[in-house]
């Protein structure tokens, strides 16, 4: 982990090294851990604990989450009545376009169905960060994806969709690339809580037609942040300086535009180089760091209002300790990375290509036996343990 400097005090935190940091909770109740507190939306900030503690100095994101699909204006228009009658609903939704969608040379429905596992269960599972597993939201059982009936559903979904061509699959690779440039696809995926009001996704799509993915359930933006080392010799002049980032304006635009940004009409001009649903690790405010060129000009009181308003459903829980987890869970990633079951299913060069579903769900018949013969349950049971002990 400090590899590269065996004296460092501070570093991005990961629950994969949970037990390398110290608890901040002593410093953020310090006045100046109180001014930190007051830069950091609530939700967030709870949403970022571990075990009811704090072992970071959160930067403040969107407070809550929420998964939309982008459809193409005209063609919702078209097919207004069939999309409202299975908007909040993704499986149906999916399977109306599996069953009625026809594939054209002017469009793709969609460049990509394999990256977006999550945000397709996004209503019934939420994901467990840094591992393969998901939790269930109705009972809050750690479940492995490639054993749950919900997923193999979807996998198979998704695997007709791609084999028809909807995302490009059978076109020839040069006239595929030439639609994404042009952005000549029906929908496209954004995850925020109210989008349209914080950042444009992209200018030549913000006549789309957003359909929520999971009707109303939002939860709240588990986001970056750094913590201070158990072995730091530094500890008060560590958090000293990350409470000073979190809190001074002026020292955020530094770390995060420089010194001379391109500004115009109180905006940086870098396209979204710097927006503020992500991460680009460097250190910094971005609610407290001037505007980007696609950012809400009035960013941060924007965030506070729509923390304050927001209401959290069916949230779980899902910073777990994986310190003596980690050999496992990348023994557990590499046996996917090499079944490489969706890049397969969805990558456009002729020697990756699987030309069936059932192909498909053989591969993810086999996967499912190698995650089980690697003792997947044992780390499954180790995850429930703690998510039981979280509440």
């Amino acid at each position: 982990m400090k590899k590269h400097d065996a004296h460092a005090d501070i570093l991005d935190y990961q629950s994969y090294w949970h037990d390398a940091f110290i608890c901040l909770d002593t410093y953020m109740d310090t006045p100046l851990g109180k001014q930190v507190r007051k830069e950091i939306p609530e939700h967030t900030y709870t949403a970022n604990l571990f075990q009811g503690k704090a072992y970071k100095v959160v930067s403040p994101k969107y407070p809550i989450q929420q998964s939309y699909i982008l459809i193409e204006k005209q063609y919702y228009q078209n097919h207004k009545q069939e999309i409202d009658a299975v908007r909040g609903d993704t499986m149906k939704l999916l399977a109306y376009w599996n069953t009625h969608y026809k594939q054209k040379d002017d469009y793709l429905l969609t460049d990509d169905f394999s990256s977006r596992i999550e945000d397709f269960m996004f209503e019934k599972y939420q994901k467990i960060p840094n591992t393969p597993f998901y939790v269930r939201r109705l009972d809050k059982k750690v479940i492995n994806p490639y054993e749950e009936p919900a997923f193999l559903k979807l996998y198979n979904l998704l695997s007709e969709m791609s084999m028809k061509g909807y995302s490009g699959k059978h076109m020839d690779e040069g006239k595929r690339e030439d639609l994404i440039s042009k952005d000549a696809i029906l929908f496209k995926y954004h995850t925020s809580y109210k989008p349209k009001e914080m950042i444009m996704y992209a200018p030549q799509r913000m006549n789309d037609t957003y359909v929520e993915l999971a009707g109303e359930l939002k939860i709240p933006y588990v986001t970056h942040g750094f913590g201070i080392l158990k072995d730091s010799k530094h500890k008060d002049e560590a958090f000293d300086l990350l409470a000073s980032i979190q809190t001074d304006a002026t020292l955020s635009n530094l770390l995060i535009y420089g010194d001379k940004p391109q500004m115009k009409d109180g905006k940086v001009q870098d396209g979204d180089l710097h927006a503020t649903s992500d991460y680009f690790g460097t250190m910094g405010n971005n609610l407290l760091a001037y505007p980007s060129v696609n950012e809400n000009a009035k960013k941060k009181e924007l965030v506070f209002a729509l923390d304050k308003e927001a209401t959290m459903k069916q949230f779980v829980i899902t910073n777990v300790m994986l310190d003596d987890m980690l050999t496992k869970i990348d023994e557990f990633n590499k046996i996917i990375n090499e079944a490489n079951i969706f890049v397969y299913m969805d990558d456009y060069f002729d020697n990756y290509q699987l030309t069936s579903t059932k192909e498909v769900m053989q591969r993810v018949d086999k996967l499912k036996k190698q995650l089980q013969d690697a003792k997947a349950a044992k780390v499954i049971a180790q995850l429930q343990q703690q998510l039981e002990h979280e509440g």
